[in-house]
């Protein structure tokens, strides 16, 4: 009897860790289509490809055209790999949302600005600009509606068909897989938050679903249809073969420009420290005395400082402690010191700030 229960707690386990340690490969057929705006310079036309998209625990992969996108929900980071030259690179997940949240009000104010000057832009529209970049707008109360017929079901704004969805779909092996189903669609088509708050109660991946992408160009209608679901076991992506081909950028770049000039202000100190050290020696005692002032004046430049680079122009403002008990008249005296300098950074106007350890928060804006 004691067998029998140890063997059927045995297989149960077997079960549950197969659901466990297993994940989907879901095979699309994408077909893109692009309707270009009135006067608009883009060409319309469509496309069709085949897509392999591995829903994993923490990732989602997406395979297409010789390239592999990589969604890794634990680091937050995405990965672009180019499987025929063998190189990979990297960015972050919350530089996407920045972007949509950023562009979504860019593009609530432009529809505002147009309207007052009774100039018509669709793309604009806060609530289509809502479903391409998948987040709510503030102040924006957008109410979309759904209808159901011949087994699908579809979703309009104001008449404007954004989504449809058949009602057919296959099931998906564990509960988790559902939401990183979802999760995958709405970085990769977007979609309006209402009708993701809709399709959440749906179970499995939709044999069809179409969903348009307003644009300020053109439009585009991508449509997947799933041809194949296979269960595969479950282990973590690898980048292992792959050579990192991120090309230096902004803010790297500067921040090299900024270590190179820290190595120069200390190579430069240190020959000062040598002058007067040699003009001690050889008793010339009032040039070692100079070079010293010379030394202080830099270091009380520096800390507690901080350092604003415009381009060519750098400007360090001494920041008394909050601790002193110095007048506000005395504060506002202290000496601002501005040096021009030439140099790579003259190229590309940047505004940085660098403050020391010991310096009080401070904020400071430009115009």
């Amino acid at each position: 009897m004691r067998g029998t229960w140890l063997k059927a707690i045995v297989t149960l386990v077997a079960c549950i860790g197969g659901t466990a340690v297993a994940h989907p490969v879901l095979t699309f057929t994408e077909h893109v289509e692009t309707r270009p705006h009135k006067n608009s310079s883009v060409k319309g036309g469509s496309e069709e490809s085949t897509i392999h998209v591995t829903l994993g625990r923490n990732y989602v992969v997406t395979e297409r055209k010789g390239t592999r996108s990589i969604l890794d929900f634990e680091k937050r980071r995405i990965y672009q790999v180019s499987l025929a030259q063998k190189t990979f690179s990297e960015s972050s997940l919350y530089a996407v949302l920045g972007f949509h949240a950023m562009e979504l009000q860019n593009r609530v104010r432009l529809n505002a600005v147009l309207n007052a000057a009774k100039v018509e832009s669709s793309s604009n529209t806060p609530a289509l600009a809502e479903h391409l970049f998948s987040l709510r707008a503030a102040g924006q109360d957008t109410a979309i509606d759904s209808s159901r017929s011949g087994g699908t079901t579809a979703y309009r704004w104001q008449g404007t068909e954004l989504l449809t969805v058949s009602d057919s779909a296959r099931q998906l092996p564990a509960k988790g897989d559902q939401a990183q189903y979802w999760r995958w669609l709405r970085y990769t088509a977007g979609g309006h938050p209402a009708i993701y708050a809709s399709l959440g109660s749906r179970e499995g991946v939709p044999e069809k679903l179409t969903v348009l992408r307003p644009d300020a160009a053109a439009d585009k209608l991508m449509t997947l249809t799933l041809a194949s679901m296979t269960n595969e076991a479950d282990a973590p992506y690898s980048l292992a073969g792959f050579t990192r081909a991120d090309a230096p950028r902004e803010p790297y770049l500067t921040l090299l420009k900024l270590d190179a000039a820290a190595a120069d202000d200390e190579q430069r100190e240190a020959a000062i420290l040598h002058e007067r050290d040699e003009a001690t020696a050889k008793g010339r005692f009032l040039d070692a005395a100079w070079r010293t002032s010379r030394i202080k004046s830099r270091r009380e430049a520096r800390t507690p400082c901080g350092s604003l680079r415009f381009g060519s122009a750098s400007l360090r403002i001494r920041m008394p402690d909050r601790s002193s008990h110095q007048s506000g008249q005395q504060m506002r005296s202290r000496r601002e010191e501005v040096s021009r300098r030439s140099g790579p950074c003259a190229a590309r106007p940047r505004l940085l700030m660098r403050t020391c350890s010991t310096c009080s928060p401070r904020t400071i804006s430009t115009d």
